[in-house]
């Protein structure tokens, strides 16, 4: 993001507020740039470049194309652009929620991008225009779309990685070389010939597949794995097979995909469009049919977007925001220890946490923070209540029966949700119901 330190200011001015698309207001102040050209000098704020740069970090975040409309107000004045409607968008093939975004973690991601080396952000950057591009198509050129994907991913493997070595032996191409250059050394008494050969052929190889491939196993989270597509949950038939110790075979199609795409205009496998919209080819559904006994094929684009979003987040929170991710691991440790502590509370205790669980679980959606749950309602007996608030998992105004009580906060409600409704299910992950947890 460039900009002379001076923050962005953004409203929904839809309504309503929580439909999707949004039609959204970004106010900020602009810095003036100059650029030479063989014809002449351009000069002033480049407002259009800010705000759509702007709208394709959002977008790494919300997995949506935020598309900037034209500006409506520059130094104070109104400015008439002519009139404009909602950007044209294929529907989804379900309905897509609301989301939310922190603005305390945007603010470190735009202060780390001022201060990070101008190649890191010019990586990520390129890397979230080309996926920014990929979502703005999908619904009209799958193939493009997909290819757009894995251009994001190789934008950030060919930077982050562009000084890993390989072995030569190690390399799968150079297999069928290694062979002949063993039969080679054979009939000959310099050995140092045979390694200048090779060393010739890894200075010439890119090896942008094996980087593409490190830097996805390097950098996509645990919680790819451990969570559901909350926007597309009933995609689960088509992405079963694809685990974490699968996952390099899957990858390999997509490159091998995305390779005859580039060079022999192939278009990929009808099945990826399953999941972009409400409407689906015939051949596309035929071919999805088809995966259920297949090991290797193409994921779907949409499960392979889901990917490419989890591995830019991963590092705007590495590599361009540190803190972010040491904050996360944090959370992460404390999770595993409120975790123990739950499974290893006597049964009563725990039989009557789970109940205070679900009784809060009910407000979830609704505009409350910390429902009171009266004891006699949950508990089992008194000596549940003390053991409970002896850990710190809850708090309350008295712990006999005749109190109420509740949850102490969101981090302990996400651990201890997940600890009764697993991670995928989780209804008390990220929800507002709970309080914060107090610095």
């Amino acid at each position: 993001m460039l900009g002379d330190h001076h923050w962005y200011t953004l409203a929904v001015i839809s309504r309503p507020v929580y439909t999707i698309p949004q039609e959204l207001c970004l106010s900020f102040d602009c810095f003036d740039r100059t650029e030479k050209f063989a014809s002449g000098i351009s000069a002033g704020p480049p407002i259009d470049d800010v705000a759509l740069e702007f709208g394709t970090l959002l977008t790494v975040f919300v997995r949506e194309p935020l598309l900037p409309l034209g500006a409506r107000r520059i130094g104070g004045k109104p400015v008439k652009l002519g009139d404009y409607t909602h950007v044209s968008r294929t529907p989804p093939s379900n309905p897509i929620p609301p989301a939310g975004i922190s603005s305390i973690e945007m603010r470190s991601i735009l202060l780390g991008l001022s201060n990070t080396e101008e190649d890191n952000a010019a990586a990520i950057l390129g890397a979230a225009r080309l996926y920014h591009a990929a979502l703005s198509l999908s619904a009209y050129d799958t193939s493009t779309a997909y290819f757009l994907l894995v251009s994001a991913i190789e934008c950030l493997s060919g930077h982050h990685l562009k000084d890993k070595t390989f072995n030569f032996d190690d390399v799968e191409k150079f297999k069928s070389v290694g062979a002949a250059l063993k039969q080679i050394s054979l009939s000959i008494s310099d050995g140092s010939l045979i390694e200048n050969v090779k060393r010739e052929l890894l200075r010439a190889e890119f090896f942008v597949w094996q980087k593409f491939r490190d830097f996805v196993e390097e950098f996509l989270p645990d919680e790819f794995w451990e969570q559901k597509d909350e926007l597309r949950p009933g995609l689960d038939a088509l992405t079963a097979t694809i685990t974490k110790a699968t996952l390099r075979r899957f990858l390999r199609e997509t490159y091998s995909a995305r390779s005859a795409f580039t060079h022999t205009g192939t278009p990929f496998p009808a099945h990826v469009e399953i999941g972009i919209s409400e409407r689906v080819s015939t051949k596309a559904m035929f071919e999805g049919m088809d995966l259920v006994n297949k090991s290797r094929f193409v994921p779907a684009f949409v499960w392979f977007e889901r990917l490419t979003h989890f591995l830019l987040r991963e590092y705007l929170f590495r590599i361009i925001a540190p803190e972010l991710a040491e904050k996360r691991a944090k959370q992460m440790e404390e999770k595993r220890r409120l975790l123990e502590i739950i499974k290893g509370l006597p049964p009563s205790a725990q039989e009557s946490l789970e109940c205070l669980t679900k009784w809060t679980a009910k407000f979830v959606g609704y505009a409350v923070v910390g429902p009171m749950a009266p004891n006699s309602e949950w508990a089992v007996d008194e000596a549940s209540i003390q053991s409970l608030a002896s850990v710190g998992l809850i708090e309350g105004a008295s712990q006999s029966l005749e109190g109420t009580s509740w949850i102490k906060n969101r981090e302990i409600g996400n651990a201890i949700g997940e600890f009764f409704y697993g991670a995928d299910h989780n209804l008390l992950r990220d929800s507002t119901i709970l309080p914060p947890k107090s610095d």
